[in-house]
């Protein structure tokens, strides 16, 4: 269920930071403020998109009813390390976008 609301809040934020881009006025070359902003936002969106990609990966991977019956023969770290390293790299994005809160939005 969690990662399923995550996957929905991560597509919320891409939407609206797409949104935030167009109508917020500025250009990455008008100065050293808005190219970190870019760039820093951008970096977060990027890595948020490769966030979206692996958890299609985990709901894909647990659609199919055949490979129930492979993953009850493997141990259970086995099963859940995939899982596992996905929930570290959400919590990563988590940091970073507090950091790029902290730094940008209040300022």
């Amino acid at each position: 269920f969690f990662s399923l609301f995550s996957f929905i809040l991560a597509w919320t934020f891409i939407s609206l930071q797409i949104k935030e881009f167009r109508i917020m006025g500025l250009s990455i070359n008008d100065s050293v403020y808005s190219s970190l902003f870019f760039f820093l936002t951008g970096l977060h969106f990027f890595h948020l998109l490769v966030g979206l990609f692996l958890s299609c990966l985990f709901f894909w991977g647990c659609s199919f009813p055949s490979k129930i019956l492979y993953f009850l023969s493997l141990r259970v770290s086995e099963v859940h390390l995939f899982y596992n390293l996905q929930l570290f790299y959400w919590h990563f994005l988590e940091i970073l976008w507090l950091f790029i809160f902290l730094v940008f939005y209040r300022l």
